[in-house]
């Protein structure tokens, strides 16, 4: 209890502190790799910016697109030592693949109007373009958006997301003419 005699919260991540800052938060000891011996061994640090920097964008992308694209892969890094990181890298994913979608429309001239995913998605269906996955991008988008309690994914759905995300917006803008996404 505290001076008003209220609970005090704990959240469910590592409370920063001068001292553990930059310290691997405890959410990584739950995560292994196998050592050459193979035995489990808790994930070093380079090991998961290693893995985060495995997705790259195209240079067909549009440089803003890149641009929030490194904003959220600099987030999951930093992740590793402040879990909710994680999850803010991939809210950001998912507005780099949002600022995507209305790059592509403003490439294919859309009209007036076409001024939010949902109405991009449709321009980009028009289009011919597949857009299921799209859909289902702009609904997390929407959740991420709009939690009701700060959301917590397992580290590795950071990576995941990451190259799902990347593939995606590559794929949007292929120099070669593909409609499936």
């Amino acid at each position: 209890m505290n001076e008003t005699n209220a609970p005090i919260h704990k959240p469910g991540f590592k409370s920063l502190t001068v001292e553990n800052w930059n310290v691997a938060d405890p959410i990584h000891d739950f995560f292994y790799q196998l050592s050459f011996s193979g035995e489990p061994e808790p994930t070093p640090p380079e090991t998961w910016v290693d893995r985060l920097q495995v997705p790259q964008l195209e240079d067909t992308v549009p440089a803003g697109v890149r641009d929030l694209f490194e904003v959220a892969r600099g987030y999951c890094i930093y992740g590793y030592y402040f879990y909710p990181l994680d999850n803010l890298g991939m809210e950001q994913l998912y507005r780099a693949a949002d600022t995507a979608v209305t790059a592509k429309c403003q490439a294919l001239n859309a009209p007036p109007g076409v001024a939010n995913l949902s109405r991009n998605i449709t321009f980009l269906a028009d289009q011919g373009y597949e857009v299921a996955v799209w859909e289902a991008v702009r609904h997390l988008r929407n959740e991420a958006s709009h939690p009701p309690f700060a959301q917590q994914q397992l580290p590795n759905y950071a990576i995941e997301t990451m190259q799902f995300i990347c593939k995606l917006i590559n794929q949007l803008f292929a120099t070669t003419f593909e409609r499936e996404i």
